[in-house]
């Protein structure tokens, strides 16, 4: 069984590696790390809620097609619930987006933090909220 050192240890090495330190639990030098390491700073994440009646337009990079992409976009937004419409801004062509914003009637109070995350989850990365009405 491991004692308390030894659990040290090996919770000082897991550590050391995570964050990249160069210095081994012996003290010598592990070669390839990166010379300075910080952990990353703890955040609380807290919703973004939009209110029923507002009108949003949200950007999504990787909506590239009006076949699939902006149809699937569509759909993951709706089953959500809280739209009363979307609509994909007007484009130069008709085959292909060049223009990645959709505009969002809000009917009921609407959780943008979800939503980003159920976009994410169907492959749209990045989507961002860029106006308010």
């Amino acid at each position: 069984m491991f004692n308390r050192c030894t659990l040290s240890s090996v919770a000082a090495m897991c550590l050391a590696i995570l964050v990249g330190c160069n210095t081994s639990p012996e003290g010598g030098s592990i070669t390839g790390g990166p010379e300075t390491a910080s952990l990353p700073a703890e955040s609380n994440v807290t919703n973004v809620f939009y209110s029923s009646g507002e009108t949003i337009t949200i950007k999504v990079p990787e909506m590239h097609c009006p076949f699939y992409c902006y149809p699937t976009v569509k759909e993951t937004l709706t089953e959500l619930g809280g739209i009363e419409n979307i609509d994909l801004v007007s484009q130069k062509e008709e085959d292909k987006i060049d223009d990645p914003r959709i505009i969002i009637k809000l009917s009921e109070d609407f959780d943008w933090t979800n939503a980003t995350k159920a976009l994410e989850e169907a492959g749209f990365r990045g989507a961002t909220v860029v106006a308010k009405d």
